[in-house]
């Protein structure tokens, strides 16, 4: 479950995934609680906070900030960084970039 700024990634940590076998059911009960700040916070510098808030993005690739946005721009730019080329299935902003052919 992802809240609306989140966008899907590879990165969920093991311990935040459910496992059911095939053939099984299992039933569960999700309570959501949205965090909310007043406005006075907006006025601390981020590198105090540490923390941003949604319209307060620098991620090349998706409209609104996002701990996962941010997670997948990093890693996007560390491919690029590291082997000048990016997996398949990074998003590519309008810029086209090599992608990697994997392994051999």
């Amino acid at each position: 479950m992802l809240s609306k700024e989140d966008v899907p990634h590879l990165g969920t940590p093991a311990a935040e995934r459910i496992k059911i076998p095939y053939g099984c059911a299992k039933d569960f009960y999700i309570k959501v609680n949205e965090i909310s700040n007043e406005n006075e916070v907006r006025s601390v510098d981020i590198s105090k906070r540490s923390c941003r808030f949604y319209d307060e993005n620098y991620v090349d690739f998706y409209p609104v900030y996002s701990t996962s946005a941010c997670l997948i721009n990093c890693r996007k730019k560390l491919q690029l960084k590291l082997c000048n080329c990016t997996s398949y299935f990074m998003p590519n902003a309008g810029r086209l970039h090599r992608l990697c052919s994997g392994p051999r």
